[in-house]
């Protein structure tokens, strides 16, 4: 099994992956002043099996963007389409601050 790494750069694009591959998706956000990422919709053969936090490294100082890691396991061929938005929960839609999107094309190669 192998993973295939999905950042910012691949907002708006397809991706291609095998039914063996895990999708590990990384995007940036500030979790110190409530503002997180959040899926939208998750629409195809695909199933959420991870979600983590890395934090800045040490250099970076107070307040510094971390990560928010998504693990997605395929769960047969077909496509599949990502949508997520970054927002204080609380506030609701009003606070969103960034939007992702992707079409996950997944093989049976």
């Amino acid at each position: 099994m192998s993973s295939v790494t999905i950042g910012p750069d691949k907002d708006g694009k397809e991706v291609r992956v095998t039914m063996t591959d895990v999708i590990v998706l990384k995007l940036p956000e500030n979790p110190t002043t409530g503002v997180r990422w959040s899926f939208e919709q998750i629409n195809g053969p695909l199933k959420q099996v991870g979600d983590e936090y890395e934090p800045p490294d040490s250099s970076s100082g107070i307040g510094a963007m971390s990560t928010r890691v998504f693990r997605l396991q395929p769960l047969g061929s077909g496509t599949a389409r990502l949508q997520l938005k970054r927002l204080q929960e609380w506030e609701g839609d009003s606070s969103i601050d960034a939007k992702f999107s992707c079409v996950i094309d997944i093989t049976n190669e």
